[in-house]
């Protein structure tokens, strides 16, 4: 009766198994733990051509031990599992490792997943990429498994059975949990990343990579053009006259440090058949060159010099976290070029500039909220908009896109406002090509 049972039972399980959707499966052909948060790997389809990206992440809700015993069963290479892998004994699908006395293969079906489409630039070539039955893109879906299953198989040559398969399970935190996740603000010191991925979502990054590349304005010691530079690759020049530019911090080596670990896991195979893979190296890889620091005042004086004035006028985008005087100076020359820029204001300097106004009023601005509703006021109507950064201390950015009020492609000159007798002044913050009238007296001309 017993075993009648037991063949029973197995009878409903094997029911259940073939009636179970299945997403995608496939044999593990590459693949690495990266951190503790986050996996990847690439299963080949039975067909042998077709390969789909998958990745294992934090946010989807796999614990950190969960995601490293799923490491394991996977066969995946990872920094901080070493030990156990090599204890393991098993290397990935194809793999020609001569250190491992037993080859196992590993197969994968994913029961549920969600999509997330990346952005891939890829050269032209022969292979087939990421979606299920899909081919090369630049725009490409990874999955990310939300549950699973996973079982081994011997090397062909081997007699041992194939083992049993073995359910795995994300756990997503509750809505109310995420919630409050995001309304916490995160520290200060993670301003300049915040700020960051904000320049990118409002200019995008292909809109940052033109011409001459980003403007920072009283950059310090370089946090925000460290991750504009280091992160998303994006070129960057500081203009402050103090500081040395970028800051090489103990935290920044150790950044540099991991991502070289990852990098190094990711082999050309790897490369050759996964967009994902790409856009991971792409990401971790550290960009040519290095992040320019000129030490000069950001002020006029930089157009009567034709090196600063050609960089100003080739940027991408003119920005600034927590610029102090440089703040008015930010926006008026973004306006005056139409370029985009952005700026989180710190310090108001009231006494300084007594001629800032609160919108509708006659009240000079004495707040940092004030500022920032002066300086949306001072971009043309629905140009400007702003936005609250996840962190602490003043995290009220202003961002202007230039192209929303060019109508017409001109220069400079052609933007600056006409007095009536033909001769083109710039503005208190920004007197080029000529100061207005309600200038202050003449000498040296520190901005705020």
């Amino acid at each position: 009766a017993g075993q009648f049972l037991h063949t029973r039972e197995r009878r409903r399980h094997g029911a259940r198994t073939r009636h179970m959707s299945s997403a995608f499966r496939g044999i593990v052909a590459h693949g690495a733990g990266f951190s503790k948060h986050f996996a990847a790997f690439t299963l080949l389809g039975k067909d042998g051509v077709t390969y789909v990206d998958c990745a294992l992440a934090g946010k989807d809700g796999w614990d950190v031990d969960v995601l490293r015993e799923l490491c394991i069963a996977l066969a995946l290479p990872t920094q901080t599992t070493a030990v156990e892998n090599a204890l393991d004994t098993m290397t990935l699908h194809g793999s020609s490792s001569k250190d491992s006395p037993a080859h196992v293969v590993v197969e994968v079906d994913i029961l549920r997943c969600t999509y997330e489409t990346n952005e891939t630039h890829r050269p032209n070539g022969d292979g087939n990429f990421c979606e299920t039955g899909g081919t090369r893109s630049s725009a490409h879906r990874c999955a990310h498994p939300l549950e699973l299953r996973t079982r081994r198989h011997p090397s062909p040559n081997s007699t041992q059975d194939s083992g049993p398969w073995r359910t795995w399970r994300a756990v997503p935190k509750p809505e109310d949990d995420e919630k409050k996740t995001t309304e916490k603000p995160k520290h200060k010191d993670t301003r300049a990343s915040c700020f960051a991925a904000s320049l990118v979502k409002h200019f995008s990054l292909d809109g940052l990579k033109k011409g001459t590349g980003v403007i920072d304005v009283a950059g310090g010691s370089g946090d925000l053009s460290h991750e504009l530079f280091y992160r998303y690759g994006v070129r960057c020049t500081i203009i402050d006259p103090r500081g040395e530019g970028v800051k090489v911090t103990s935290r920044r080596v150790r950044l540099f440090k991991s991502r070289g670990e990852n990098v190094s896991m990711i082999p050309e195979t790897w490369r050759a058949v996964s967009p994902l893979a790409t856009s991971l190296q792409d990401k971790w890889s550290t960009p040519d060159g290095k992040v320019a620091h000129i030490k000069l005042l950001f002020d006029v004086n930089l157009m009567h010099d034709p090196v600063t004035k050609n960089l100003l006028e080739d940027a991408s985008a003119i920005v600034g976290l927590h610029p102090d005087q440089a703040t008015g100076a930010i926006a008026d020359c973004g306006l005056s070029m139409r370029k985009n820029w952005a700026v989180v204001p710190c310090c108001v300097f009231p006494e300084t500039h007594p001629a800032r106004l609160v919108p509708g009023t006659a009240k000079t601005v004495r707040t940092t909220a004030q500022l920032v509703e002066h300086l949306v006021h001072r971009a043309p109507l629905g140009a400007a908009v702003c936005e609250t950064l996840a962190c602490d201390g003043a995290n009220k950015a202003v961002f202007c896109v230039g192209h929303v009020f060019d109508d017409d492609a001109g220069d400079v000159e052609d933007s600056a406002e006409n007095d009536g007798t033909g001769v083109l002044e710039g503005t208190a913050d920004w007197p080029y090509p000529a100061p207005p009238k309600s200038a202050p007296q003449k000498g040296p001309f520190r901005l705020g």
